[in-house]
């Protein structure tokens, strides 16, 4: 057999397989909308209801829009609406301690809006678990680092870090504007890495406010929606550390400090535990945590 045979019956294969694919698709959006979806009785445009393409056209084309769409939609059909093929969205407050469940009630959360930012690393942390009782028990030995009593303990240390911001500020005055949440945000990040890893990341101490942390993620946080919608991207995203070399500045910054810095800070919290810095204190307690829930805490450091 010819190459050219085999390549056209591949082509041909393919063909077939994209047409049944196509067919798939077409007959699901026909069983989205129809009478036997469990979520038929509730008001909203077809088109949404019918597949996922109305909500990433918003997200992924329009950047982040659908929030402002679904507005739109309470005002046209009600106050709880249909936005996609498996959700309903309330704008009812009546409805709020039904939805935002205390303690006793389980809630699993949904995958779909997990893949915003579950991709990589983050998808194996706290925030990105799907199960209510595995995340009750990845988020139960944290708990205590953040009572009001241990916050009190931080104090003299978020004193310190907060006189050399408002030090930095006054030395500026006078020589033009800044913008003062970026700021915020190096004295946030400061803070943040000193109660977890017992080491400032010292962007106070730097000469200006920017680059800061919050603008080397920026990058990341601009291909959320895409990520969301995007099962090829969110893969890629898993060996994004070997293609550092070939992508922007800011995002190998942000590489640098996962795969690098900050796995130094907690190596060097655990060389020094009377300082029960938090990760170096759930990694060392061998009471506290399994060996895989040490290394999910381990990761969770790495991308604080």
């Amino acid at each position: 057999m010819s190459l050219v045979t085999l390549a056209a019956r591949f082509a041909f294969y393919l063909i077939q397989l994209i047409l049944l694919w196509v067919v798939y698709r077409i007959c699901l959006a026909l069983y989205n909308i129809s009478p036997f979806h469990k979520l038929y009785r509730f008001p909203g445009p077809r088109i949404a209801a019918a597949s996922y393409l109305y909500e990433a056209y918003y997200d992924w084309y329009l950047g982040g829009r659908y929030t402002a769409a679904i507005a739109r939609m309470h005002e046209e059909y009600g106050p709880i609406i249909r936005i996609n093929p498996d959700e309903l969205h309330c704008a009812d407050p009546a409805f709020t301690d039904e939805i935002y469940a205390g303690p006793g009630h389980v809630r699993d959360k949904w995958q779909h809006q997990l893949n915003t930012s579950g991709a990589g690393p983050v998808s194996v942390t706290g925030f990105s678990t799907v199960a209510h009782e595995l995340h009750r028990t990845r988020r139960s030995p944290l708990a205590k680092f953040f009572s009001r009593q241990q916050i009190l303990t931080l104090e003299p240390e978020v004193l310190a870090i907060a006189h050399k911001t408002a030090d930095k500020m006054l030395a500026s005055a006078g020589s033009g504007c800044f913008d003062v949440k970026q700021a915020f945000n190096c004295a946030t990040a400061d803070i943040i890495s000193q109660y977890a890893f017992g080491q400032s990341m010292g962007f106070v101490e730097r000469a200006g406010w920017e680059p800061n942390f919050t603008s080397w993620v920026q990058p990341f946080l601009k291909s959320a929606y895409m990520m969301r919608h995007n099962v090829f991207a969110r893969k890629l995203a898993q060996f994004m550390p070997f293609m550092t070399r070939y992508i922007g500045k800011d995002i190998q910054t942000v590489f640098t400090l996962l795969n690098e810095t900050i796995p130094r800070y907690i190596t060097a919290a655990l060389e020094n535990p009377s300082k029960r810095r938090v990760f170096a204190t759930m990694i060392s307690n061998p009471e506290a945590l399994s060996e895989e829930e040490k290394f999910v805490f381990a990761v969770r450091g790495s991308i604080c």
